[in-house]
């Protein structure tokens, strides 16, 4: 029996759409989306941004799904930056297996977030106080995937060159200040199972957001390396 062109395309569309595994959450340029795809790359950016930043898939395009990837991982390329398509890398990541590549896709995104902005001109080389600055929710222009400044970041550094009012500043305006110096007294986390210990610790080393340092029990002398959180806080890695 001879199909018609009709049927032909009927068919094509359908096999589409069972590719890509599910009813369309929207549609972009003709497109049928898997909303897998759209979840991992939101989880993708908010994983590089910061859970506080919201991300709109506005479109997406250049779908290619292997049909019997399971839990999908979205990964930007790695000279990708915010402000027009990015092309993200899809894996199929499961327990127990190694990662395999199961496509990719080029997405536009609107991600909004709160930022730091400041409220008067800085002067380069100036310390930033936290008179000078606010934090507001804004549209995230053209920038590198990575986290966003927030206060503690900000206060204490030094403007790299002149800023002005209403600027919202990036890691380029700013030389950052560490948010533990050696001899700050630091609040201390350790998770044991599920139970959280704290206890004051001395950092015997300085470091900004995200670096393991060594810090000292000042009672018994017992060291740990831990990892800066925020300003004045650490979270214990390992107990020598």
């Amino acid at each position: 029996m001879r199909c018609s062109s009709r049927s032909t395309r009927l068919f094509a569309s359908i096999s589409l759409a069972w590719l890509l595994a599910t009813t369309p959450v929207f549609a972009g340029a003709g497109a049928v989306v898997a909303p897998a795809v759209v979840e991992a790359i939101v989880r993708a950016v908010q994983l590089r941004l910061g859970e506080t930043a919201t991300v709109v898939v506005a479109s997406l395009e250049g779908v290619r799904l292997d049909r019997s990837a399971v839990s999908l991982v979205a990964a930007p390329e790695p000279a990708a930056r915010l402000g027009g398509p990015v092309r993200f890398v899809l894996s199929d990541v499961r327990p127990g297996r190694p990662s395999v590549r199961a496509g990719e896709a080029v997405a536009t995104l609107t991600v909004s977030a709160p930022v730091v902005r400041a409220i008067r001109a800085i002067a380069r080389g100036e310390e930033v106080t936290a008179s000078d600055v606010t934090v507001v929710t804004a549209v995230i222009g053209r920038q590198p995937f990575g986290p966003l400044l927030t206060l503690d970041d900000v206060v204490g550094a030094r403007a790299r060159r002149d800023l002005s009012a209403d600027t919202t500043l990036t890691r380029m305006d700013l030389a950052p200040s560490p948010l533990v110096r050696a001899g700050d007294v630091v609040q201390a986390r350790a998770r044991v199972g599920n139970v959280e210990i704290a206890a004051e610790m001395i950092a015997a080393q300085s470091g900004s957001r995200g670096d393991v340092i060594r810090v000292v029990n000042q009672e018994t002398r017992h060291a740990a390396r831990a990892r800066i959180a925020a300003r004045g806080e650490v979270e214990v890695v390992n107990v020598r």
